[in-house]
């Protein structure tokens, strides 16, 4: 009789109704979190199996070049796909440019030593296709390391685990299966997305009908030409193999009129891959320590900056270079003649510095 008078009433029908809704609700969070740990979990034992086969393919390739034992190799490039660095401490923003260029030459000098070592018998191209192998086998292991945190957390009801594990699952699943492909077009000498900017100063230079020299080093080739009654300077990292060079500190030694950055950019959602801008300062990625170099060169030179960049996605710049980033070519030229005659005069040296990784890039 009361339950009867209870549920006659409209209010206490709504309190009801929204009690199962919640509870609804609930359970259906429940059930989708629990299946998305169980889906990331799977996932980490495949990213492993995925590392141990790449760690097995490097030890094989590097092999064909080594007098040294298959332990000994297994061994070496397993400790090296488990390298960490320690970025420097922030509280001397004053230091701070230094502590990191002596970071990034120890992490540098420490793989291609190794890599020289266990590739004994091999050349400098052999050298640095172990070293990239080796390197996207370590971002693998790093990725692959915070997503098992996650999940372990996750399975333990850890609930900020459990938030950055939802949050960033998807992210990290794209980002591993890009460095998989990498791993694919490192390891056959392809040239990728990231090649844009020395692609480009590359076939300036055929062009021109020009030889490159190199600053050994900076891992840098340069070459030079008269446009116009200016001076161009080419600069790249050295080619064909996979390297970046120190572009920065070696423009550090000129006293340039103008420095023209071409660099892949990493695209944001609605952007077509491909879609050239041009804009103002030095477009060069990783630590940071040769975009600053840049950046100090172009304020004791009382030179401008400026930039053309070619967006597209992570995905696209470390794997094969893709057709529509290629057909951009045309009007990266374009816009780097027409920054040269617009914005500067005869007689001026003008730096175009083709920024990225050379891998499959002669010069």
């Amino acid at each position: 009789m009361i339950l009867d008078v209870l549920f006659a009433n409209p209010m206490t029908q709504w309190i009801i109704s929204l009690f199962f809704l919640f509870l609804i609700m609930r359970l259906f969070a429940y059930f989708a979190q629990s299946g998305m740990i169980g889906k990331a979990d799977n996932y980490v034992k495949h990213c492993e199996r995925v590392i141990n086969t790449a760690i097995v393919k490097t030890v094989t390739t590097a092999s064909t070049h080594s007098n040294n034992s298959l332990d000994v190799i297994d061994s070496r490039i397993r400790e090296l796909v488990t390298m960490f660095s320690i970025s420097p401490v922030a509280k001397d923003p004053a230091g701070i440019m230094e502590k990191l260029r002596n970071n990034i030459d120890a992490s540098t000098d420490l793989i291609l030593d190794d890599i020289r070592e266990i590739v004994s018998e091999g050349n400098e191209k052999d050298v640095y296709r172990i070293v990239l192998m080796t390197s996207v086998t370590n971002a693998m292991h790093v990725l692959t390391r915070y997503l098992r945190h996650f999940v372990k957390g996750a399975k333990k009801k850890d609930e900020i685990a459990k938030m950055n594990l939802i949050a960033s699952f998807r992210l990290m699943k794209e980002m591993f299966e890009a460095y998989e492909l990498a791993f694919i077009d490192f390891s056959n000498h392809r040239i990728i997305g990231d090649g844009i900017g020395p692609l480009t100063v590359a076939h300036i230079a055929k062009e021109q009908e020009l030889e490159w020299a190199t600053a050994v080093e900076y891992r840098t080739s340069y070459a030079i030409y008269k446009n116009s009654g200016r001076n161009i300077w080419l600069v790249k990292a050295t080619g064909p193999h996979g390297n970046t060079g120190q572009v920065g500190r070696f423009i550090g030694n000129i006293k340039p009129d103008m420095i023209i950055t071409i660099d892949a950019a990493l695209k944001m959602h609605g952007e077509e891959t491909g879609d050239v801008r041009t804009g103002v300062g030095a477009a060069i990625g990783g630590a940071g320590y040769e975009r600053y170099t840049i950046e100090e060169t172009g304020v004791k030179s009382d030179c401008p900056l400026y930039a053309v960049i070619v967006p597209m996605s992570m995905k696209e710049a470390i794997t094969v270079m893709p057709e529509a980033v290629f057909n951009a070519m045309p009007e990266v030229l374009r816009r780097v003649y027409d920054l040269i005659e617009r914005r500067t005069s005869e007689g001026d040296l003008v730096m175009v510095v083709g920024v990225g990784n050379t891998l499959g890039v002669d010069g």
